[in-house]
Parts: structure tokens; C-alpha cells; sequence
């Protein structure tokens, strides 16, 4: 649900959690690892969302959450691209009603840079090591995790940055 889905990974707790006895008619709903849930509404949407892991499962897709989930491009990468760039284009195309939301086509419309495979896996282990440096306290000190953070900031920019070539 929605309400699992915060800022960059899902959160969930006895009071939020539902349940079901069976799964048979809900296969196509079906939640697998490493898919990426997104929530398509509320006062965060285009800042909510995250990478499915093992340890979250058994889950169930719900209304107004939607998945990503690729067999062609590496789904770190476009976890990387989301994580960086959705925020602002869902600034750019959601409803500005009391509810905000987002919809399947702004999502399926959502530009993904395309480099090979082989770049894509590259660039994602890059920025998985930055992101590890960041954000994981037991790395080091302030100092050096807020080094690690600016140092992450540019290379990310340099290796999401894309030119179109004519």
C-alpha cells in the first residue's frame, strides 16, 4: 500500500499491514523481489517509492501503487535514475488537487537514459558504493560520510548525464 512506501524504501508495521489467506486469482498481482513500487498519490507522490527485497515479501500489489519491474534494462540503474530524477519530473506532472497523483502513462512516459547493458551495471555499482558510503553510519565519520556524499553528488551527475548524439 501506499502508506508502506517511503522516500526511497518500504516501511511496514503491525498497525498498517493487511493480510490475505490466499493468493489464487491475485497472481498478476504478485509482488517479486527487486521489483520497484511506486505510490501514485498523496502529499509525497514522486518522492515514494522503493526497491522490493526478499525479506519484504510475500506482497501483493494494491490500487494506486504501481511496479516497475525490466527483463532490459539492469533495475538498479533505473532504481538510480528514479531515485534522482522522478521527484522533479512528478513536480512537473502531477495533479495539483488536494490529493495529488500521478498517472500510469506520466509513469510509463518517464525518460530513462538508454547506454548499454554493460554501462548501465557499471553505473549502478558505482552508485550503489556511493550510496553505501552515504548513507551507512558505521562507514566513518560525519566528516568523511558528508565528503562521500558530495563526492557521490558529482559523479552521479557525471555518469546519469547522457548526450544525445545526432
Amino acid at each position: 500500500r501506499g502508506v508502506n512506501i517511503k522516500r526511497g524504501q518500504l516501511c511496514f508495521n503491525e498497525n498498517d499491514d493487511r493480510y490475505w489467506k490466499s493468493t489464487a486469482g491475485l497472481e498478476k498481482y504478485i509482488v517479486e523481489e527487486n521489483d520497484i513500487v511506486i505510490s501514485m498519490d498523496g502529499s509525497l507522490v514522486g518522492k515514494s517509492f522503493g526497491m522490493v527485497k526478499k525479506e519484504h515479501l510475500p506482497l501483493l500489489l494494491v490500487q494506486r501503487v504501481t511496479r516497475i519491474r525490466s527483463s532490459v534494462f539492469n533495475i538498479n540503474f533505473i532504481y538510480h535514475c528514479i531515485k534522482n530524477w522522478f521527484p522533479n519530473y512528478v513536480d512537473k506532472k502531477k495533479t495539483k488537487g488536494a490529493i495529488p497523483h500521478i498517472s500510469m502513462k506520466d509513469i510509463a512516459n518517464f525518460p530513462i537514459p538508454s547506454p548499454s547493458l554493460e554501462e548501465q551495471e557499471k553505473i549502478a555499482a558505482i552508485l550503489d558504493r556511493f550510496d553505501t558510503l552515504t548513507t551507512d553510519i558505521t562507514a566513518g565519520l560525519p566528516a568523511e560520510i558528508e565528503a562521500r556524499r558530495k563526492q557521490y553528488e558529482y559523479y552521479r551527475d557525471q555518469l546519469l548525464t547522457f548526450k544525445q548524439k545526432a
